[in-house]
């Protein structure tokens, strides 16, 4: 998937923003989720880092949630990092994160 990046509030399908990316995901697959990261944490089920399972959401923030990201699996997420850059994998710690959540 290396589609490029682009904010504000882009959600595909040739330019996502980090929860428009999430959104585009959870819509393949028949969920329907808001175009905000915040929106889309009070909608999943906490759960611990151990649980997390592909698919799941980890958010970041220091003081409140500013963007997500889809748990992929082995320590890694994969996600929207800066305008401009193509979707791409990172380690779960790129950032401070603020909550891992389950949707469904």
């Amino acid at each position: 998937m290396a589609r490029k990046s682009s904010y504000p509030d882009k959600s595909g399908p040739t330019s996502y923003d980090a929860p428009g990316l999430v959104q585009a995901s959870y819509a393949a697959v028949g969920v329907p989720l808001p175009h905000n990261a915040a929106a889309q944490a009070a909608m999943s089920t906490p759960v611990d880092r151990a649980e997390l399972r592909v698919g799941d959401l980890v958010f970041y923030g220091t003081d409140s949630i500013t963007t997500v990201t889809l748990y992929v699996g082995g320590d890694e997420v994969v996600g929207v990092y800066s305008p401009g850059t193509v979707v791409h994998t990172s380690t779960v710690d790129f950032a401070p994160v603020s909550g891992y959540g389950q949707i469904g």
